[in-house]
């Protein structure tokens, strides 16, 4: 980011489970803000490894606050339950519901602990899209099917822009925000074959979208928080059209 001297955390950098090493990086840095995108996410969620892995690192963080300014922690929609419909859901859910599955069991209790901290935020991501996805995400999934595309459990989700999250991060590293705990959510709900749809007509994709399957199991936010901040985002068209799609080698014949 401009106008920040920024350390990015890798393992090889420091081991965030190791709460002593965690600590000697803090007093060496004294940094005044900390995004903490660290997450551990197993398929096998009968396994208790993202709960310890991902509360263990916010707990190196929380129990070594006087050691930096402050913290935004990456929330995920999944600490609503996704055993359960979410819809519309508000920020204050987090403490009606507690998730069965590990990842999201960690991500609920690490933001109920950042509720009773000053200095300690939450931007909670339901479905974010943008550069150097990982395969196993939608659109790289999507781009890389073939004429036709089989859409499986298609509902309403909120996606947002990697370079809104950004900006969401931004504003809450240069403000002491009042609001500790906001969605990064839009507006407007739209179903997953919607998305692709604008995604197909704005990248000039020929390609057919069948829908497998559709679920009432709905994955969206409450945006009045996030709105109410008053900060300018571009929006998820403008998110779509930043997309940077694949480039394919073509076999060039040679006489």
């Amino acid at each position: 980011m401009p106008n920040y001297e920024v350390i990015l955390v890798t393992r090889d950098v420091v081991n965030l489970l190791d709460s002593a090493e965690v600590k000697r990086f803090l007093q060496l840095h004294q940094f005044d803000a900390i995004v903490n995108s660290a997450a551990s996410f197993f398929p096998d969620q009968t396994l208790l490894t993202d709960a310890r892995n991902n509360l263990g690192i916010f707990m190196n963080f929380y129990n070594n606050s006087d050691l930096f300014g402050k913290i935004i922690n990456l929330g995920s929609g999944a600490e609503f339950d996704l055993g359960q419909p979410i819809e519309l859901a508000p920020e204050s859910l987090i403490f009606e519901r507690l998730p069965q599955d590990s990842y999201g069991f960690g991500h609920n209790i690490r933001s109920r602990l950042c509720s009773q901290k000053l200095g300690f935020y939450i931007l909670r991501i339901f479905g974010c899209f943008g550069p150097r996805e990982t395969a196993r995400r939608l659109l790289p999934i999507f781009l890389a099917s073939d004429k036709e595309f089989t859409l499986e459990q298609d509902r309403y989700f909120d996606y947002f822009s990697v370079q809104d999250l950004c900006t969401v991060v931004k504003s809450f590293i240069d403000n002491d925000h009042t609001i500790s705990d906001v969605n990064c959510v839009y507006q407007n709900k739209i179903k997953l074959s919607t998305f692709l749809e604008q995604f197909k007509t704005i990248h000039s994709i020929d390609k057919k979208i069948h829908i497998g399957s559709t679920s009432n199991n709905n994955y969206t936010g409450d945006d009045q928080k996030l709105n109410s901040l008053g900060i300018k985002l571009d929006g998820l068209e403008l998110g779509i059209r930043r997309y940077p799609l694949p480039v394919f080698n073509k076999k060039v014949d040679k006489d």
